[in-house]
């Protein structure tokens, strides 16, 4: 499997050509696992060796043309690079890269897809695209005239089982090589043990992406049992719940509101408004799952019958029973998904009901709040129609006032004026006007002004009962209006409208 590979299809990158633009991919050493696993016609010879990478790689490179391994009937070469330690080390905003970098150096990263004959360029191209895919690249002819079959699988977008990997079979010796970087430590060790345990199928190079799509599989799984368990605890937060046994307490309103009591004022809307999008958030991401991986494994069973029919006729007999084993998980791992995605769409519809069932308890609560809101602007119309009313008779009483004085003031200040004995108007006087009539004017106008200062500290004295008398009046409404959105959430409904668009 050794040597370089001469492209034969258009467009497919050779092992060996250099890489300029992506040294920031790569480390300053090499910190690689490799497993190691051999199949012999003599099913006692078989071999599995896993653990970290000896050097370079050189050394677990250099079994593929091994004396002791030259007649080995299958074989399977995978170098792991270890993403991060644990799935909650991986960034959830970095959704187009896997984080870290590669765990090894270009040059052993080079060398080792050289050996395998992987295809680099398209490998590295992925990487940093970041998409979930699967690619079939065809058929390559390398120097020592071997067939090689290669492949490009990557698996991102969340920070479960996140990895990007280049896959590589000789059709000769029947050897798959592989490079995986991203799984978490553990992740890799699930994955070895089960190859190892299927060790007799490795005949077939989809055995690997198999269980490889089975870790986002399980996550999806998980997930949607997480979304029905909170679909429930949705349910019984609103009160509006399935009744799978009609009349059977398991089945009866587990909440015991008093008869005044309206079922939205036990909802807490922030809550409920939270639960329901982590709940469709899982959703969506099970429905993602199921729909970009279902067409993958129809991939991996046609990839398995195209390998089967390159075998000669002797010794197919064992190789056709690993591929119906192979064929029996991935139909076992696709009805999962169908069931998985069937699940994801029930769930969906009861998830929708919830929805509607806020929208109408959020229309509840704001009637209710209407009536309220309506019942203090009615008080405070009636307390501005009675301050209306007072108002216009004073200010009737007053007009009256205005109109007499204005009528009657002229002439009874002539009269009073003239009647004074400041002016005589007898016959025989020596003069109609009397010296003193200086102390009229003198008096008058005191008098005026202690009248005048009388009016205006009486009257700034009933502006200030009057204003205190309105104000009681508003202050009053003010405190009803208070009373009766004492219990509403405003933010909670504008939460509760956001998280449902």
């Amino acid at each position: 499997m050794a040597g370089s590979s001469a492209n034969q299809n258009a467009g497919v990158g050779c092992a060996g050509d250099p890489e300029p633009g992506f040294d920031q991919l790569f480390g300053a050493s090499d910190n690689l696992t490799c497993l190691e696993l051999w199949n012999f016609e003599d099913s006692h010879r078989n071999t599995a060796n896993y653990g970290p990478m000896l050097g370079t790689g050189q050394d677990n490179l250099s079994r593929l043309g091994h004396e002791d391994y030259k007649d080995c009937s299958e074989g399977l070469v995978i170098f792991f690079s270890e993403g991060a330690t644990e799935c909650s080390d991986r960034d959830p905003y970095l959704l187009r890269r896997i984080n870290p970098p590669f765990r090894t150096r270009k040059t052993t990263f080079q060398s080792i897809a050289k050996a395998l004959s992987l295809p680099m360029r398209f490998h590295l191209d992925m990487y940093v695209d970041g998409a979930t895919m699967f690619m079939d690249m065809g058929r390559l002819l390398c120097e020592d005239e071997n067939e090689i079959q290669t492949y490009v699988l990557q698996n991102s977008f969340t920070t479960t089982s996140q990895y990007s990997a280049s896959f590589s079979y000789n059709l000769t010796t029947r050897i798959t090589g592989a490079f995986i970087h991203g799984l978490c430590e553990f992740e890799i060790e699930a994955l070895v043990n089960k190859l190892v345990t299927r060790q007799n199928n490795i005949a077939f190079p989809m055995m690997l992406p198999l269980h490889l799509l089975a870790f986002r599989a399980d996550s999806a799984r998980g997930k949607v049992g997480d979304s029905h368990r909170e679909i429930i605890d949705i349910e019984h937060q609103t009160g509006i719940r399935t009744k799978w046994h009609p009349g059977k307490p398991c089945c009866g309103d587990s909440r015991s509101n008093p008869a005044e009591q309206r079922r939205y004022d036990g909802v807490d809307f922030d809550r409920v408004t939270a639960d329901l999008t982590s709940f469709r958030s899982k959703l969506a991401y099970v429905e993602y799952v199921c729909e970009v991986h279902l067409p993958m494994l129809d991939s991996f069973d046609a990839i398995n019958q195209r390998i089967l029919q390159t075998y000669p006729e002797d010794g197919i007999r064992r190789l056709k029973e690993a591929e119906h084993r192979l064929r029996t998980e991935s139909g076992l791992l696709r009805s999962s998904l169908q069931a998985t995605y069937s699940r994801a769409k029930y769930l969906s519809k009861r998830g929708q009901v919830q929805v509607q069932t806020i929208y109408s308890l959020i229309a509840q609560k704001d009637n209710a709040l209407s009536t309220k809101d309506n019942a203090a602007l009615k008080t405070i119309s009636e307390d501005q129609k009675r301050i209306t009313l007072i108002a216009a008779r004073d200010s009737a009483a007053m007009r009256v006032i205005s109109v007499i004085t204005t009528v009657f003031i002229p002439a009874t200040f002539t009269a009073a004026f003239f009647s004074t004995t400041f002016f005589n108007f007898q016959r025989g006087n020596d003069g109609i006007v009397s010296p003193w009539v200086w102390l009229y004017f003198l008096v008058t106008i005191v008098l005026s002004v202690l009248i005048i200062a009388w009016w205006y500290i009486s009257s700034r004295r009933r502006w200030y009962e009057i204003e205190n008398e309105v104000g009681g009046l508003v202050a009053k409404a003010d405190s009803k209006a208070r009373d009766s959105r004492s219990d509403s959430d405003q933010n909670g409904v504008q939460h509760v409208e956001y998280a449902v668009k």
